[in-house]
């Protein structure tokens, strides 16, 4: 996992960075009712790339096995206590047999029952990737795409992390923090959100109705899915920006905007705690010396809110990938 253990050591190497405040006086709500444990992934599955709620209410993860070649799609019905599969998306995908060459995979879950697949290629001895493939699966039938991601003089780049909106239309983080919208079915890139760089590369993003959400040392900031414009904040938002003053390693958190039975929301999870901002209050849902976050190598990678079946958030570190699930025990 070759592309896990590069970024959780450029992780560590910047986690001096933080986006600090001054101790802050607003209230803040221990609810004490929440309850975090490790979801244990479908047997032969070492590490998770994914995670999507699908329309009919199914949790459904993308995850590789040890070696990282072999990419699988598994549904559960009872929040991960047990898993079906459902494909395996690298079937028919062209992995690079030279000497001196692995192919590694990764696959991001669209909810239009797709996968979209990147097969890095990577050097002996190089810890950079030097060749990208880029292919969309559907039913295991794979249809390769060419993605023209903008690179710095005399440096390859390729894809981070990915994300499909609900409209089917891929959101591509870069390896240099910049943010694209493709389209999937042609690889053209529509339009960049924003010029990165390497300080942006941990950011977490968020993506809500036709909204895109991302956090960095500068504060939450939005862009409009439609247009890649950005746009003013929402009450959410701001709630989250007004309350959020602790000193936190924003690379290391995730956030995710939502909607609960209250209206418009945010949780976030920092090495701090897991918190919901709504209606001008903050509420710590649990400590953070009860997260899997006081592990200093582990970031959030990715997150969903399964409604009434809580949270699920995908956490890295330098073992591999892990799914943890988050709820309250007065659900």
């Amino acid at each position: 996992m070759k592309k896990y253990i590069t970024a959780v050591i450029l992780l560590c190497l910047m986690t001096g960075i933080l986006l600090t405040s001054c101790s802050s006086g607003q209230k803040q709500t221990e609810t004490g009712s929440w309850q975090e444990h490790e979801v244990k992934l479908p047997e032969g599955v070492h590490g998770i790339f994914d995670i999507r709620l699908m329309e009919n209410g199914t949790v459904r993860i993308a995850g590789l096995d040890d070696a990282g070649t072999t990419g699988t799609v598994w549904d559960s019905d009872d929040e991960g206590k047990s898993w079906r599969h459902v494909s395996t998306f690298t079937k028919n995908i062209r992995m690079n047999q030279a000497e001196g060459i692995t192919t590694e995979i990764s696959g991001y879950l669209s909810p239009r029952n797709q996968v979209f697949c990147v097969a890095a290629e990577w050097e002996d001895g190089n810890d950079f990737a030097h060749k990208e493939r880029y292919y969309i699966v559907e039913n295991e039938k794979s249809r390769e795409i060419r993605i023209d991601l903008e690179a710095a003089e005399g440096s390859d780049n390729g894809v981070y992390h990915a994300e499909f909106a609900e409209d089917g239309s891929l959101i591509i983080q870069d390896g240099f923090g910049q943010l694209y919208k493709v389209n999937p079915q042609t690889g053209k890139v529509e339009f960049t959100f924003l010029s990165g760089s390497v300080m942006d590369l941990f950011n977490p993003i968020s993506l809500y109705e036709d909204r895109l959400y991302t956090y960095t040392d500068k504060g939450l900031k939005v862009y409009s899915l439609k247009t890649g414009k950005k746009e003013e904040a929402d009450d959410a938002i701001k709630d989250f920006q007004e309350l959020q003053k602790e000193d936190i390693n924003y690379q290391r958190a995730g956030f995710m905007v939502t909607r609960t039975q209250d209206g418009p929301a945010v949780y976030s999870i920092d090495a701090h705690g897991l918190k919901l901002y709504q209606q001008g209050k903050a509420k710590v849902l649990l400590e953070g010396k009860r997260l899997c976050l006081k592990d200093k190598t582990a970031a959030v990678y990715d997150c969903i809110d399964a409604g009434r079946n809580g949270l699920f958030f995908i956490v890295q570190t330098m073992k591999g990938g892990k799914l943890y699930h988050y709820r309250s025990s007065a659900s």
